[in-house]
Protein backbone atom coordinates (compact mmCIF):
# COMPACT_ATOMS: atom_id res chain seq x y z
CA UNK A 1 0.00 0.00 0.00
CA UNK A 2 1.33 3.44 -0.89
CA UNK A 3 1.62 6.05 1.85
CA UNK A 4 1.79 9.79 1.39
CA UNK A 5 3.92 12.32 3.22
CA UNK A 6 3.63 16.07 2.71
CA UNK A 7 6.76 17.69 1.27
CA UNK A 8 8.45 20.67 2.86
CA UNK A 9 6.87 24.04 2.12
CA UNK A 10 8.96 26.57 0.21
CA UNK A 11 7.76 29.75 1.90
CA UNK A 12 9.78 32.20 -0.24
CA UNK A 13 8.31 30.66 -3.41
CA UNK A 14 4.79 31.28 -2.09
CA UNK A 15 5.58 34.99 -2.02
CA UNK A 16 6.20 34.86 -5.78
CA UNK A 17 2.60 33.89 -6.46
CA UNK A 18 0.95 36.98 -7.86
CA UNK A 19 -0.98 37.68 -11.07
CA UNK A 20 0.87 38.79 -14.17
CA UNK A 21 0.45 42.49 -14.90
CA UNK A 22 -1.76 43.00 -17.94
CA UNK A 23 -1.77 45.95 -20.31
CA UNK A 24 -5.02 47.91 -20.67
CA UNK A 25 -7.12 46.37 -23.41
CA UNK A 26 -7.78 48.32 -26.59
CA UNK A 27 -11.32 49.58 -26.98
CA UNK A 28 -11.84 47.08 -29.78
CA UNK A 29 -9.25 44.32 -29.26
CA UNK A 30 -8.24 42.00 -32.05
CA UNK A 31 -9.20 38.40 -31.27
CA UNK A 32 -6.99 35.67 -32.70
CA UNK A 33 -8.69 32.30 -33.10
CA UNK A 34 -6.25 29.39 -33.26
CA UNK A 35 -7.71 26.46 -35.20
CA UNK A 36 -5.88 23.14 -35.29
CA UNK A 37 -6.87 20.52 -37.84
CA UNK A 38 -5.97 16.99 -38.82
CA UNK A 39 -8.19 15.15 -41.30
CA UNK A 40 -11.37 17.01 -40.32
CA UNK A 41 -12.39 18.13 -43.81
CA UNK A 42 -15.96 17.08 -43.07
CA UNK A 43 -16.18 19.31 -39.97
CA UNK A 44 -14.10 22.32 -41.05
CA UNK A 45 -16.96 24.15 -42.85
CA UNK A 46 -19.03 24.29 -39.64
CA UNK A 47 -16.04 25.58 -37.65
CA UNK A 48 -15.10 28.25 -40.19
CA UNK A 49 -18.72 29.25 -40.88
CA UNK A 50 -19.15 29.82 -37.15
CA UNK A 51 -16.30 32.34 -37.25
CA UNK A 52 -17.70 34.19 -40.24
CA UNK A 53 -21.06 34.38 -38.43
CA UNK A 54 -19.63 36.09 -35.33
CA UNK A 55 -21.37 39.30 -34.24
CA UNK A 56 -17.93 40.61 -33.20
CA UNK A 57 -16.08 41.27 -36.44
CA UNK A 58 -12.55 42.24 -35.33
CA UNK A 59 -10.94 38.81 -35.45
CA UNK A 60 -8.39 36.75 -37.32
CA UNK A 61 -8.16 32.98 -37.63
CA UNK A 62 -4.90 31.09 -37.96
CA UNK A 63 -5.78 27.61 -39.20
CA UNK A 64 -2.93 25.12 -38.92
CA UNK A 65 -3.28 21.93 -40.90
CA UNK A 66 -1.15 19.25 -39.28
CA UNK A 67 -0.31 17.19 -42.35
CA UNK A 68 -3.82 16.07 -43.24
CA UNK A 69 -4.26 13.35 -45.85
CA UNK A 70 -7.87 14.24 -46.68
CA UNK A 71 -9.26 17.35 -48.42
CA UNK A 72 -8.71 19.63 -45.39
CA UNK A 73 -6.17 21.95 -47.06
CA UNK A 74 -8.44 22.50 -50.05
CA UNK A 75 -11.35 23.34 -47.75
CA UNK A 76 -9.30 25.86 -45.76
CA UNK A 77 -7.89 27.45 -48.91
CA UNK A 78 -11.36 27.88 -50.36
CA UNK A 79 -12.44 29.77 -47.23
CA UNK A 80 -9.25 31.83 -47.06
CA UNK A 81 -9.73 32.89 -50.69
CA UNK A 82 -13.09 34.44 -49.81
CA UNK A 83 -12.40 35.60 -46.24
CA UNK A 84 -9.12 37.50 -45.69
CA UNK A 85 -9.39 37.12 -41.90
CA UNK A 86 -8.67 33.39 -42.32
CA UNK A 87 -5.02 32.40 -42.78
CA UNK A 88 -3.76 28.91 -43.57
CA UNK A 89 -0.57 27.47 -42.10
CA UNK A 90 0.55 24.04 -43.30
CA UNK A 91 3.02 21.81 -41.45
CA UNK A 92 4.13 18.20 -41.36
CA UNK A 93 2.20 15.99 -39.01
CA UNK A 94 3.44 16.43 -35.46
CA UNK A 95 0.34 16.26 -33.25
CA UNK A 96 -2.19 18.79 -32.01
CA UNK A 97 0.08 20.47 -29.49
CA UNK A 98 2.71 21.11 -32.14
CA UNK A 99 -0.05 22.62 -34.30
CA UNK A 100 -1.10 24.93 -31.43
CA UNK A 101 2.52 26.03 -31.10
CA UNK A 102 2.65 26.79 -34.82
CA UNK A 103 -0.54 28.85 -34.64
CA UNK A 104 0.87 30.82 -31.73
CA UNK A 105 3.88 31.87 -33.81
CA UNK A 106 1.59 33.61 -36.31
CA UNK A 107 -1.03 35.34 -34.15
CA UNK A 108 -1.35 39.12 -33.86
CA UNK A 109 -4.29 39.49 -31.48
CA UNK A 110 -4.65 40.86 -27.96
CA UNK A 111 -7.06 38.06 -27.03
CA UNK A 112 -6.72 34.45 -28.15
CA UNK A 113 -9.43 31.81 -28.44
CA UNK A 114 -8.76 28.16 -29.21
CA UNK A 115 -10.97 26.16 -31.58
CA UNK A 116 -10.68 22.50 -32.48
CA UNK A 117 -11.57 21.98 -36.13
CA UNK A 118 -14.36 19.54 -35.28
CA UNK A 119 -16.08 22.02 -32.92
CA UNK A 120 -17.77 25.36 -33.61
CA UNK A 121 -18.66 28.64 -31.87
CA UNK A 122 -22.00 30.26 -31.09
CA UNK A 123 -22.44 33.55 -33.04
CA UNK A 124 -22.08 35.62 -29.85
CA UNK A 125 -18.98 33.80 -28.59
CA UNK A 126 -16.33 36.42 -29.34
CA UNK A 127 -18.41 39.39 -28.23
CA UNK A 128 -19.16 37.72 -24.88
CA UNK A 129 -15.50 36.83 -24.35
CA UNK A 130 -14.38 40.38 -25.13
CA UNK A 131 -17.01 41.74 -22.74
CA UNK A 132 -15.84 39.37 -20.00
CA UNK A 133 -12.22 40.46 -20.34
CA UNK A 134 -13.25 44.13 -20.37
CA UNK A 135 -15.36 43.65 -17.25
CA UNK A 136 -12.49 41.83 -15.46
CA UNK A 137 -9.33 43.67 -16.56
CA UNK A 138 -7.14 41.69 -14.13
CA UNK A 139 -8.22 38.31 -15.57
CA UNK A 140 -5.96 36.74 -18.17
CA UNK A 141 -8.01 33.58 -18.77
CA UNK A 142 -11.67 33.28 -19.74
CA UNK A 143 -13.70 30.12 -20.20
CA UNK A 144 -17.32 29.13 -20.65
CA UNK A 145 -19.59 26.14 -20.97
CA UNK A 146 -20.31 24.24 -24.18
CA UNK A 147 -23.10 22.29 -25.78
CA UNK A 148 -22.46 18.68 -26.76
CA UNK A 149 -23.44 17.80 -30.32
CA UNK A 150 -23.20 14.69 -32.46
CA UNK A 151 -21.45 14.24 -35.79
CA UNK A 152 -24.30 16.02 -37.60
CA UNK A 153 -24.28 18.97 -35.21
CA UNK A 154 -27.49 18.03 -33.37
CA UNK A 155 -27.42 18.76 -29.65
CA UNK A 156 -27.24 15.81 -27.25
CA UNK A 157 -28.96 15.79 -23.83
CA UNK A 158 -25.72 15.60 -21.86
CA UNK A 159 -23.50 18.07 -20.02
CA UNK A 160 -19.78 18.20 -20.64
CA UNK A 161 -18.76 20.37 -17.67
CA UNK A 162 -20.74 20.87 -14.47
CA UNK A 163 -18.22 23.17 -12.83
CA UNK A 164 -15.74 25.77 -14.04
CA UNK A 165 -13.32 27.64 -11.79
CA UNK A 166 -13.19 31.42 -11.43
CA UNK A 167 -11.03 33.91 -9.52
CA UNK A 168 -7.40 33.76 -8.35
CA UNK A 169 -6.66 30.07 -7.80
CA UNK A 170 -2.86 29.88 -7.37
CA UNK A 171 -2.76 30.22 -3.59
CA UNK A 172 -4.75 27.00 -3.08
CA UNK A 173 -3.79 25.11 -6.26
CA UNK A 174 -0.91 23.25 -4.63
CA UNK A 175 -3.31 21.83 -2.01
CA UNK A 176 -5.28 20.09 -4.75
CA UNK A 177 -2.41 18.84 -6.87
CA UNK A 178 -2.74 21.64 -9.41
CA UNK A 179 -6.27 20.49 -10.22
CA UNK A 180 -8.31 23.06 -12.09
CA UNK A 181 -11.80 22.79 -13.52
CA UNK A 182 -11.64 24.05 -17.07
CA UNK A 183 -13.55 22.97 -20.20
CA UNK A 184 -12.23 21.49 -23.42
CA UNK A 185 -10.04 23.40 -25.86
CA UNK A 186 -12.77 25.24 -27.76
CA UNK A 187 -14.03 26.95 -24.60
CA UNK A 188 -10.66 28.40 -23.53
CA UNK A 189 -9.54 32.02 -24.13
CA UNK A 190 -6.44 33.94 -23.07
CA UNK A 191 -4.97 37.40 -22.82
CA UNK A 192 -1.90 37.57 -25.05
CA UNK A 193 0.47 38.21 -22.14
CA UNK A 194 -0.64 35.00 -20.38
CA UNK A 195 -0.50 32.71 -23.39
CA UNK A 196 2.95 34.00 -24.31
CA UNK A 197 4.18 32.85 -20.89
CA UNK A 198 2.75 29.36 -21.40
CA UNK A 199 3.93 28.78 -24.94
CA UNK A 200 5.35 26.86 -26.59
CA UNK A 201 3.77 23.75 -25.15
CA UNK A 202 6.80 21.59 -24.28
CA UNK A 203 7.56 18.45 -26.25
CA UNK A 204 7.15 16.41 -23.07
CA UNK A 205 3.40 17.16 -23.40
CA UNK A 206 2.59 15.78 -26.90
CA UNK A 207 -1.20 15.80 -26.35
CA UNK A 208 -3.81 17.31 -24.05
CA UNK A 209 -3.05 20.99 -24.68
CA UNK A 210 -6.11 22.15 -22.75
CA UNK A 211 -5.10 20.17 -19.66
CA UNK A 212 -1.63 21.68 -19.48
CA UNK A 213 -2.69 25.22 -20.40
CA UNK A 214 -5.49 25.31 -17.85
CA UNK A 215 -3.40 23.92 -15.01
CA UNK A 216 -0.46 26.25 -15.69
CA UNK A 217 -2.56 29.38 -16.34
CA UNK A 218 -4.01 29.34 -12.82
CA UNK A 219 -0.55 30.17 -11.45
CA UNK A 220 -0.29 33.27 -13.64
CA UNK A 221 -3.66 34.98 -13.68
CA UNK A 222 -7.21 35.11 -12.27
CA UNK A 223 -9.91 33.29 -14.22
CA UNK A 224 -13.19 34.78 -15.40
CA UNK A 225 -16.11 32.51 -16.26
CA UNK A 226 -19.00 33.11 -18.66
CA UNK A 227 -22.01 31.08 -17.56
CA UNK A 228 -23.29 30.44 -21.07
CA UNK A 229 -22.76 27.72 -23.68
CA UNK A 230 -20.76 29.62 -26.29
CA UNK A 231 -19.27 26.66 -28.16
CA UNK A 232 -20.28 23.22 -29.36
CA UNK A 233 -18.17 20.18 -28.52
CA UNK A 234 -18.69 17.54 -31.18
CA UNK A 235 -18.87 13.88 -30.15
CA UNK A 236 -17.73 11.53 -32.88
CA UNK A 237 -15.56 8.47 -33.20
CA UNK A 238 -13.20 8.13 -30.25
CA UNK A 239 -13.00 11.75 -29.08
CA UNK A 240 -15.74 11.40 -26.45
CA UNK A 241 -13.56 12.07 -23.41
CA UNK A 242 -15.59 11.82 -20.21
CA UNK A 243 -18.58 10.52 -22.14
CA UNK A 244 -17.00 7.10 -22.73
CA UNK A 245 -17.59 3.91 -20.78
CA UNK A 246 -15.45 3.66 -17.61
CA UNK A 247 -13.50 0.59 -18.67
CA UNK A 248 -10.28 -0.24 -16.83
CA UNK A 249 -8.37 0.69 -19.99
CA UNK A 250 -10.07 4.09 -20.25
CA UNK A 251 -9.58 4.85 -16.56
CA UNK A 252 -5.93 3.85 -16.72
CA UNK A 253 -5.56 6.22 -19.68
CA UNK A 254 -7.09 9.05 -17.62
CA UNK A 255 -4.68 8.39 -14.77
CA UNK A 256 -1.73 8.42 -17.17
CA UNK A 257 -3.01 11.66 -18.73
CA UNK A 258 -3.30 13.36 -15.33
CA UNK A 259 0.16 12.11 -14.46
CA UNK A 260 1.55 13.59 -17.67
CA UNK A 261 -0.18 16.93 -17.07
CA UNK A 262 1.19 17.03 -13.54
CA UNK A 263 4.73 16.30 -14.68
CA UNK A 264 4.58 19.08 -17.28
CA UNK A 265 3.07 21.49 -14.76
CA UNK A 266 5.86 20.72 -12.28
CA UNK A 267 8.42 21.39 -15.01
CA UNK A 268 6.76 24.75 -15.72
CA UNK A 269 6.60 25.70 -12.03
CA UNK A 270 10.19 24.61 -11.37
CA UNK A 271 11.39 27.02 -14.03
CA UNK A 272 9.29 29.82 -12.59
CA UNK A 273 9.29 29.34 -8.81
CA UNK A 274 12.00 26.77 -8.15
CA UNK A 275 12.22 23.01 -7.77
CA UNK A 276 11.12 22.95 -4.14
CA UNK A 277 7.84 24.67 -4.92
CA UNK A 278 7.11 22.41 -7.88
CA UNK A 279 7.52 19.33 -5.67
CA UNK A 280 4.45 20.39 -3.71
CA UNK A 281 2.29 19.58 -6.72
CA UNK A 282 1.37 15.90 -6.50
CA UNK A 283 -1.14 14.02 -8.61
CA UNK A 284 -2.29 12.12 -5.50
CA UNK A 285 -3.80 15.39 -4.19
CA UNK A 286 -5.70 16.03 -7.42
CA UNK A 287 -9.46 15.36 -7.01
CA UNK A 288 -9.67 14.35 -10.67
CA UNK A 289 -6.93 11.77 -10.12
CA UNK A 290 -8.68 10.54 -6.97
CA UNK A 291 -11.97 10.19 -8.85
CA UNK A 292 -10.41 8.21 -11.71
CA UNK A 293 -8.43 6.00 -9.31
CA UNK A 294 -11.53 5.22 -7.26
CA UNK A 295 -13.45 4.33 -10.41
CA UNK A 296 -10.66 1.98 -11.39
CA UNK A 297 -10.76 0.39 -7.93
CA UNK A 298 -14.54 0.07 -8.23
CA UNK A 299 -14.59 -1.82 -11.53
CA UNK A 300 -11.44 -3.97 -11.35
CA UNK A 301 -8.92 -5.52 -9.02
CA UNK A 302 -6.01 -3.13 -8.52
CA UNK A 303 -2.55 -3.98 -7.24
CA UNK A 304 -2.26 -2.03 -3.97
CA UNK A 305 1.45 -1.65 -4.58
CA UNK A 306 0.70 0.29 -7.77
CA UNK A 307 -2.29 2.41 -6.79
CA UNK A 308 -3.21 3.94 -3.44
CA UNK A 309 -5.72 1.95 -1.42
CA UNK A 310 -9.34 3.03 -1.98
CA UNK A 311 -9.88 3.82 1.69
CA UNK A 312 -6.96 6.28 1.64
CA UNK A 313 -8.21 7.84 -1.58
CA UNK A 314 -11.67 8.41 -0.12
CA UNK A 315 -10.21 9.98 3.02
CA UNK A 316 -8.12 12.33 0.87
CA UNK A 317 -11.02 13.45 -1.30
CA UNK A 318 -11.62 17.16 -0.56
CA UNK A 319 -15.35 17.00 -1.34
CA UNK A 320 -17.53 15.74 1.51
CA UNK A 321 -20.34 14.83 -0.86
CA UNK A 322 -18.07 12.58 -2.89
CA UNK A 323 -16.58 11.01 0.23
CA UNK A 324 -20.07 9.98 1.24
CA UNK A 325 -20.89 8.73 -2.27
CA UNK A 326 -17.76 6.61 -2.50
CA UNK A 327 -18.26 5.14 0.96
CA UNK A 328 -21.70 4.07 -0.16
CA UNK A 329 -20.53 2.68 -3.53
CA UNK A 330 -17.77 0.55 -2.02
CA UNK A 331 -20.28 -1.11 0.31
CA UNK A 332 -21.54 -3.03 -2.75
CA UNK A 333 -19.81 -6.02 -4.35
CA UNK A 334 -17.75 -5.37 -7.47
CA UNK A 335 -20.32 -6.76 -10.00
CA UNK A 336 -22.89 -4.23 -8.78
CA UNK A 337 -20.31 -1.42 -8.72
CA UNK A 338 -19.58 -2.16 -12.37
CA UNK A 339 -23.26 -1.55 -13.16
CA UNK A 340 -23.29 1.73 -11.23
CA UNK A 341 -20.08 3.18 -12.68
CA UNK A 342 -21.26 4.00 -16.23
CA UNK A 343 -23.97 6.32 -14.92
CA UNK A 344 -21.62 7.86 -12.36
CA UNK A 345 -18.81 8.34 -14.89
CA UNK A 346 -20.58 9.77 -17.91
CA UNK A 347 -21.97 13.31 -17.99
CA UNK A 348 -25.73 13.09 -18.39
CA UNK A 349 -28.89 14.10 -16.55
CA UNK A 350 -29.32 10.76 -14.80
CA UNK A 351 -25.98 11.31 -13.09
CA UNK A 352 -27.23 14.20 -10.97
CA UNK A 353 -30.28 12.20 -9.85
CA UNK A 354 -28.14 9.19 -8.92
CA UNK A 355 -25.76 11.40 -6.96
CA UNK A 356 -28.65 12.89 -4.98
CA UNK A 357 -30.01 9.47 -4.10
CA UNK A 358 -26.57 8.15 -3.14
CA UNK A 359 -25.79 11.15 -0.94
CA UNK A 360 -29.09 10.82 0.94
CA UNK A 361 -28.58 7.10 1.41
CA UNK A 362 -24.95 7.46 2.41
CA UNK A 363 -25.80 9.99 5.10
CA UNK A 364 -27.99 7.32 6.70
CA UNK A 365 -25.75 4.31 6.14
CA UNK A 366 -22.11 5.31 5.64
CA UNK A 367 -21.16 4.93 9.31
CA UNK A 368 -22.06 1.24 9.29
CA UNK A 369 -19.65 0.65 6.40
CA UNK A 370 -16.63 2.34 7.93
CA UNK A 371 -14.04 0.01 9.35
CA UNK A 372 -15.40 -3.04 7.53
CA UNK A 373 -12.35 -3.38 5.28
CA UNK A 374 -14.52 -3.46 2.14
CA UNK A 375 -12.89 -0.26 0.79
CA UNK A 376 -9.60 -1.97 0.01
CA UNK A 377 -11.17 -4.26 -2.57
Amino acid sequence: MLTLEAPDIDVPARELLHPLPLRPLAQRPLVSVLVTNYNYAAFLPAALDSLIAQDYEHWEAIVCDDGSTDASVQVIRSYAALEPRIRLVVKKNGGQNAAVNECHRHLMGDLICLLDADDFFAPEKLSHVVAAFVARPSAGFCHHFARVVDGRGDELPVTLSHRLDAGWLAETANNRGGCVYVPTTSSMCFRREVLDELMPIPAMQPRDADGYLGMAAQFLTPFVRVDEKLAAYRVHGKNMGGLTEPTPQRLQYELELIGQRTATLRWFLAGRFGELYSQQIRKEDNPQYIQAALKLHAVSRVDSNVLINARILIARHPNAKWRAIWQFIFAFPRPLRRRIMPAMHRSHRVKAVIQKVLVRSSVRHARSFLGTGVLSQ
